[in-house]
């Protein structure tokens, strides 16, 4: 200081202005640059870093920097003495710079879902929106479509504006189709790998008519598709495998099997054929007939056999008559007697008998038909055996002859001559 008073010297300190004058100091605060950096934002409409000059020691208060998809969090100083507040600044005793803090804001962002088509083409499923930070590296949440593959996780970086779009593809599964062939089928076709949702035709061929079975459709079964009676199947792939069998029926053929007997008549003669059997068998079963003898007919039956087809001609039996022993006798004056032989049953028979000389035929007795006087005697044949005896009585008018001779010495030589006959 010179003792006039008059100024001295100036210096800084401490980045305030000292003037020293009569003696005495006085001591300036001074104006600092303020440099205001939006750090990517924008503040009071630019983009760029700005400056002011704001006096060291006093608050600036400072308008918000504005961040799309950022939320403003404060400032940050670089100068001695300086400090934030919530509203601006403290300025310190130097330059400084006041930086804006972001910390990144929520914003949408959308994941779209294409399903694929038949053809190969795709469709939009489903748009979902979802948020994420701004900036960030975000996998968008994908969705499990029945029948389609779930395509691998995407990431995208979230931009501010929400205009991010993550797109999923997912392709249609394969399912495998597995026929079998039933009762009476003899194949399938349709089967293999058919993709979600396709239209898959399945069909199956009957066995051929045999002469044992008659073949026909019935339908086809599963647990994963509704039934079906068409024989020619169409359906919707559904999202899982498929088994399906083919069932058809077999039905054993049935023939018209004809047995006819026919009986003979005591005169040798036939009946007409008549049906013992008209029925229908089926394939391999054994067709039979039989009767037992009785008192008037033979045994009858047929060689049993099993049927393989139809049958050409009706099996026609005959049944014959039994025959039975007639035996004649010739009784006491009966010379001979005519008939005696085997008869079948109701054969019509005369017997003869021939009376000797002096008798005169009496009557038939015996055993299997009733006696008679007849002679001759026409019976028919019965049912068992008959014996029968032609009985005869002697004549009481039968004339005879006596003749009485005597010996002569001319005698033939047999020693009778010849004298008288009577004859009574």
């Amino acid at each position: 200081m010179i003792g006039d008073g008059s100024l001295d010297s100036s210096k800084e300190i401490g980045g305030s202005r000292s003037t020293s004058v009569d003696g005495y100091v006085e001591i300036r605060k001074i104006d600092h640059t303020l440099t205001i950096d939006p750090a990517g934002g924008a503040w009071n409409g630019s983009t760029s870093k700005s400056q002011i000059t704001v006096l060291e020691g006093t608050t600036k208060e400072l308008d918000k920097p504005i961040r799309t998809g950022y939320q403003f969090t404060g400032w940050s100083t670089f100068g001695a003495g300086s400090r934030p507040t919530t509203t601006g600044i403290v300025m310190g005793n130097e330059d400084t710079t006041a930086t804006a803090n972001w910390t990144p804001a929520k914003v949408n962002y959308t994941v779209k879902h294409y399903t694929q088509n038949l053809d190969g083409t795709y469709s939009l499923a489903d748009t979902d929106t979802h948020t994420a930070n701004t900036d960030s590296n975000t996998a968008g949440p994908r969705k499990e479509y029945t029948g389609f593959n779930t395509p691998e996780e995407k990431s995208a970086t979230i931009a501010v504006d929400g205009t991010t779009v993550i797109e999923y593809y997912y392709t249609r599964k394969s399912y495998t189709v597995s026929l079998t062939s039933g009762t009476g089928i003899s194949g399938t076709s349709g089967g293999g790998r058919y993709t979600y949702g396709a239209d898959v035709e399945v069909t199956a061929t009957l066995k051929e008519n045999t002469t044992q079975y008659t073949y026909g459709w019935s339908n086809w079964t599963s647990s994963e598709v509704e039934n079906s009676s068409s024989q020619t199947y169409t359906f919707t792939m559904p999202a899982s495998d498929v088994s399906l069998t083919a069932n058809g029926t077999e039905t054993v053929n049935a023939y018209r099997q004809i047995i006819q007997v026919r009986y003979e008549n005591g005169d040798g003669s036939y009946t007409q054929y008549e049906n013992v059997i008209n029925a229908d068998y089926n394939y391999g079963e054994t067709v039979s007939w039989s009767r037992a003898q009785d008192e008037t007919y033979e045994a009858g039956s047929i060689t049993s056999y099993k049927v393989v087809g139809p049958q050409d001609t009706p099996v026609q039996v005959t049944i014959k008559r039994r025959k039975y022993q007639l035996t004649l006798e010739a009784g006491r004056g009966i010379a001979n007697v005519e008939g005696s032989n085997t008869y079948r049953v109701g054969q019509s028979i005369t017997i003869t008998a021939t009376p000797g000389r002096g008798y005169d035929f009496n009557n038939w007795t015996g055993t299997g038909v009733n006696g008679s006087s007849n002679n001759p005697y026409t019976f028919n044949m019965p049912t068992t055996e008959v014996r029968l005896t032609a009985n005869s009585s002697p004549r009481n008018d039968t004339p005879y002859t006596v003749k009485h001779w005597k010996q002569t010495i001319s005698a033939s030589a047999d020693g009778r001559e010849e004298e008288n006959e009577y004859n009574y």
